[in-house]
């Protein structure tokens, strides 16, 4: 498994090797997401999943409309803050794919079974798509942990690549995130590393 390096907060982790590249931008936002959420729960439960259409748009609205019920759905269900990352792919089909992944807090839930029976259910409802789930989808995170951290942040860093991005309206982006904000406003600490408590 091929690797590169990329530094966060003074630590160098490991990401997936991409002939192109990394989206910078992105991935620093992926890592400060994941952060914020590590501050405010001790675990943090991550999932991945992709999300498939059998029509190309040159926008990103499905997606927007998507997430948002789907949020709605799952913070009246497990009670937290819900962070998010996704980003859009264009390659050998003809229509558009994202893909996705949610971070929960992981006191509220532990296994991916009805979250991803919701987000199928709800992708299929709105855009007759399907949703795939790789294997090894779902991670449980622990603040301090760094090896668990290390992990997860290999696999979302495929989502930053900037191969089969860019087929798209020019206003339209090709990746997006949460922005939850940390409560500590330094914010100085990596709880990816650390737990202060």
């Amino acid at each position: 498994m091929k690797t590169d390096q990329y530094i966060y907060k003074e630590y160098v982790w490991q990401v997936c090797h991409e002939a192109l590249g990394l989206i910078e931008k992105f991935m620093d936002r992926i890592f400060e997401q994941f952060d914020i959420m590590l501050e405010r729960y001790s675990r943090v439960f991550v999932v991945r999943f992709d999300l498939h259409l059998k029509e190309y748009g040159s926008n990103n609205k499905v997606i927007s409309d998507y997430l948002k019920g789907l949020l709605i759905k799952l913070k009246s269900k497990y009670k937290c803050q819900i962070a998010h990352a996704w980003s859009r792919e264009c390659y050998q089909a003809e229509a558009q794919h994202y893909h996705c992944s949610l971070m929960l807090s992981g006191h509220n839930i532990r296994h991916p079974d009805s979250l991803l029976e919701e987000a199928t259910k709800l992708w299929k409802e709105q855009t007759n798509g399907y949703l795939f789930k790789p294997e090894n989808c779902y991670y449980m995170a622990k603040r301090g942990v760094s090896q668990l951290a290390q992990q997860i942040i290999y696999r979302l860093s495929y989502l930053a690549k900037k191969r089969t991005k860019g087929k798209r309206d020019n206003h339209a982006k090709d990746y997006q995130t949460s922005r939850l904000k940390p409560k500590n406003k330094s914010f100085d600490n990596c709880y990816l590393v650390n737990d202060p408590t």
